[in-house]
């Protein structure tokens, strides 16, 4: 059988066997079955084994084998734009954590927060900063949202209120 990691059985259960005889001719009871392999939120392969051999030296077996799936990989929830242009005074001190999830619950629940890594630098001048958020589940899954912003450089400055030209002679030159 295939289950998702929140139904993995917790071990296999006794078996019953039986010949449908009676009295000193029948043959019947339990035994107990033998795990073998494993599994979790990455999935694997559970094989259980029930094996029996009676006073006559017969063996019987059975075998059962759980596939379990895989949980779902985690996305991150409400992602800022990938790329954004803005001004010089909208530059941001730093970008907050993510949240992601896989929007399952249990024993197959990933979620939580990851903290962006910034690289670039943006100034009066402009510039380019990227934050990266990266996340890596149990299973080696890796998620990754990149932000690119863009920004235009401050606008020039004017000079307020420069004199205007003047034409002196040369008693009255101006100091300075």
């Amino acid at each position: 059988m295939t289950v998702d990691c929140n139904n993995i059985p917790s071990g296999p259960p006794d078996l019953q066997y039986t010949n449908g005889e009676t009295g000193n001719c029948g043959i019947s009871g339990t035994v107990p079955g033998v795990q073998t392999g494993s599994a979790g939120p990455c999935g694997g392969v559970i094989q259980y084994t029930w094996t029996f051999t009676d006073q006559c030296g017969r063996t019987i077996q059975h075998f059962q084998t759980i596939t379990v799936t895989p949980t779902p990989i985690a996305q991150f929830l409400n992602p800022p734009p990938a790329f954004e242009v803005i001004e010089c005074e909208q530059i941001p001190a730093s970008a907050p954590p993510l949240q992601y999830s896989n929007g399952q619950s249990g024993a197959c629940e990933i979620s939580g927060t990851v903290a962006p890594v910034q690289t670039g630098s943006a100034g009066l001048c402009g510039g380019v900063i990227t934050y990266t958020w990266t996340f890596t589940d149990q299973c080696g899954r890796i998620i990754q949202h990149v932000r690119t912003l863009q920004v235009n450089p401050a606008p020039e400055g004017d000079f307020q209120n420069p004199p205007g030209n003047l034409v002196v002679d040369c008693n009255n030159l101006p100091g300075s």
